[in-house]
């Protein structure tokens, strides 16, 4: 880089650094005391608050609708005495996870099962 470039370039870093200040809007000068005092008192607030979140439990009123996600539950936080009546259809289900221990006795009726659903090597001896 050339002499001249060097002057125009470093000219230009001037020009920019100062102009800004210059057509800013005067602000009052703040002194130290002011300062400190500005820093306590938001330092207060921030403690004040943290204070209140730890005290203050989370309440189903403080929380937005449709914001606990699955990652905001612990594993088996969700059971069945939680659910409402009629909330787990066959589509929340996945296939071939319901097993015989899962089902109630009497809850599977002939009605219930398809055509040809159960031969004869697969039917339970009677009680």
């Amino acid at each position: 880089m050339t002499r001249s470039r060097l002057v125009i370039l470093i000219g230009a870093i001037l020009a920019v650094a100062f102009a800004a200040p210059a057509v800013a809007k005067k602000k009052t000068p703040v002194d130290v005391v002011t300062m400190v005092r500005r820093a306590f008192h938001i330092a207060s607030r921030s403690d004040s608050n943290a204070r209140k979140a730890l005290t203050n439990p989370v309440t189903s009123a403080r929380i937005v609708d449709g914001n606990v996600t699955t990652a905001d539950l612990a594993d088996g936080a969700v059971t069945t005495s939680k659910l409402s009546v009629n909330s787990v259809s066959s589509a929340n289900i996945f296939d071939g996870t319901v097993a015989a221990p899962d089902l109630a006795d009497g809850a599977v009726t002939t009605s219930k099962l398809a055509d040809g659903a159960v031969s004869g090597s697969s039917s339970l001896p009677a009680r």
